[in-house]
């Protein structure tokens, strides 16, 4: 996907195609956790006041027919430039919620995705999806279902039983939730790039979140009841950006049907227990604790090291993997991390990416940068190949391609691309100016001191 954005907080002007891997670099306060919560709210799902264009016309077939078989693809071929215009329109509606900030805050920006038209219908093509029931805001007596069968480009819809089929069907917001439902085929639940992300925040949240859930829970309840002072009330609930809240909500559910006993994913888990030195547990109350491996008794959370708290989020996505969230996004994956744990770290976010998850990171790492580097190098051809690997103990599935990798540099109040090269990998400029400027300074100090010691010495 590609993204245009300008006037977008610090950023004037920027463009940010995403990749099966996609790394963001740049000082502080440059844009980077802004542009990566925003791609997360469009990937997970945008709603419409009005409805998507070239759709008028079903709800009259639907009521005349009591059944209807409505071509994508053609409507696809037929209504694109209008369908990604409308999107559009809901994506810069959308940006205040996903922040949760004033619409005014985003008066002149505009945030523009420019999607592939094969690649949209190929998607559409795959995705597979079904919604039956009955919705009031449409019709009080209207029982419907709308199905699309995976590997099929028709989209059939249905009205059940005599009385919903003698109901009028009110065409626009009908419409409305068509489009809602077609928009969830390219963005959303059901969409290719399901995202789920980890904030930045997460180190506080692994600890805090029963809490947090609690006291919200309790005001908006006492705010029902009193509501003369709402906005009062209101005002002790923590402001939350979207992707923030929806992760204290997976926290929240991670204990409600979770086999902590299943073996799935210990490709994935392996690498990861090794940096952690152990596994989580999580009890039936949502208690998080952790095991080590020289350890009989498990450890409650607030016990462990940082890099236990920091990486617990990433452990139980990884063990519970939903195969619909195609997308994992990682504010500042080195949080807390050891550069060899950030080497380490790096080379389990290959994995993840070889097993077909899509993954933006941002990050300050020039131990994670160079780490991917050397698997991107690694994917040349070569008569050392194999001997590198081994003696590094690099495996195949570590590997990454080129093409495979975006990177992007926030800086100067825009977003410039980063060359991506087989011979070198990223060429993470902004990390490289700093640390040759760091080693300058150090050996100006080192050698000025031994200079003039020598000096003095010889003097005397």
């Amino acid at each position: 996907m590609n993204f245009e954005i300008s006037n977008f907080g610090y950023i004037k002007q920027g463009k940010v195609t995403t990749q099966p891997l996609t790394v963001f670099c740049g000082r502080n306060n440059t844009g980077k956790t802004w542009v990566m919560y925003a791609i997360y709210g469009i990937l997970h799902g945008l709603s419409l006041e009005t409805p998507l264009p070239g759709l008028s016309g079903i709800s009259q077939a639907l009521q005349q027919e009591g059944s209807v078989d409505f071509d994508l693809i053609n409507w696809l071929d037929k209504e694109f430039a209008s369908i990604q215009l409308c999107l559009n329109n809901a994506i810069n509606k959308r940006l205040p919620d996903i922040l949760n900030a004033t619409s005014a805050f985003f008066e002149k920006t505009d945030f523009k995705i420019n999607l592939d038209l094969d690649n949209i219908k190929q998607n559409v093509i795959l995705a597979g999806a079904k919604t039956l029931g009955r919705d009031k805001s449409i019709h009080a007596n209207l029982l419907f279902s709308v199905e699309k069968s995976k590997n099929d480009g028709v989209l059939r819809l249905e009205l059940f039983n005599d009385q919903t089929k003698k109901a009028s069907v009110p065409n626009a917001s009908f419409d409305v939730f068509i489009s809602i439902f077609l928009i969830d085929l390219i963005f959303g639940s059901n969409a290719p790039y399901r995202p789920f992300l980890l904030p930045s925040e997460r180190t506080g949240l692994h600890l805090l979140f029963k809490e947090l859930s609690i006291r919200r829970t309790n005001l908006l309840h006492l705010s029902r009841s009193n509501e003369a002072n709402l906005s009062g009330l209101l005002k002790n609930i923590a402001r939350y950006a979207e992707p923030v809240a929806h992760y204290i909500n997976w926290l929240n559910q991670l204990s409600v049907g979770t086999d902590t006993s299943t073996e799935k994913n210990q490709d994935l888990l392996l690498p990861l227990d090794s940096i952690i030195g152990g596994a989580y547990r999580i009890d039936k109350e949502g208690d998080i604790s952790f095991l080590t491996d020289a350890s009989e008794f498990p450890i409650e959370l607030h016990l462990t090291s940082s890099t236990v708290n920091s990486l617990a989020g990433l452990w139980f996505y990884i063990k519970y993997w939903d195969q619909n969230e195609k997308t994992l996004m990682i504010d500042e994956p080195e949080l807390n991390l050891h550069p060899a744990n950030q080497r380490a770290l790096a080379r389990l976010l290959a994995r993840l990416v070889n097993k077909g998850i899509r993954v933006i990171i941002s990050t300050h790492s020039d131990y994670l940068i160079r780490e991917i580097n050397s698997l991107i190098m690694l994917s040349q051809e070569h008569p050392q190949r194999a001997d590198l690997m081994e003696k590094y103990g690099y495996s195949e599935a570590e590997i990454l391609k080129p093409e495979q990798v975006g990177a992007y540099l926030f800086d100067k109040n825009s977003i410039q691309t980063m060359e991506v090269s087989q011979d070198e990998g990223i060429i993470a400029t902004t990390f490289d100016e700093v640390i040759n400027d760091l080693n300058e300074t150090s050996d100006d100090i080192f050698y000025t001191y031994r200079h003039w010691n020598k000096q003095a010495g010889d003097a005397a």
